[in-house]
């Protein structure tokens, strides 16, 4: 799916927003939003992860959404949990229970949702370019 774009509300310079769909065994296992500046001097990733049942019939309550931010420091990708008021996506819901930073340190999910930020940092392209 391609990025959608607009201009960011500080600088006007363009925002990208991105949608992936993350699928094990053939189904949707989780969502994912990202959202970049061009632009900006600090060069930070928005991401939030909705893991859950994503099939026909299922039910926002049954997700459970991850919310961070990525940069990059001396070459190394800085991964960081943050809280779901500093998310862009603050408001929505369909993604499942947006945890904060605490909740999410210690949810059960977390293993999988760190799984999955890896695998976006090796495999999505607008991620990684940005990044780099």
């Amino acid at each position: 799916m391609e990025p959608h774009t607009r201009p960011c509300l500080c600088c006007g310079n363009t925002t990208f927003i991105l949608t992936r769909f993350v699928d094990s065994n053939k189904s949707a296992r989780a969502v994912y939003y990202a959202k970049y500046t061009m632009g900006h001097t600090d060069k930070i990733v928005n991401l939030i992860i909705g893991l859950g049942d994503w099939g026909e019939n299922t039910i926002h309550k049954n997700r459970t959404a991850f919310p961070l931010q990525i940069w990059k420091k001396n070459g190394e990708y800085i991964i960081d949990l943050i809280d779901k008021s500093e998310t862009p996506w603050f408001r929505v819901d369909y993604l499942g229970r947006i945890l904060d930073r605490q909740e999410s340190q210690e949810h059960k999910l977390l293993r999988e949702a760190m799984d999955i930020t890896s695998q976006i940092l090796l495999k999505d392209k607008n991620i990684i370019d940005y990044l780099n």
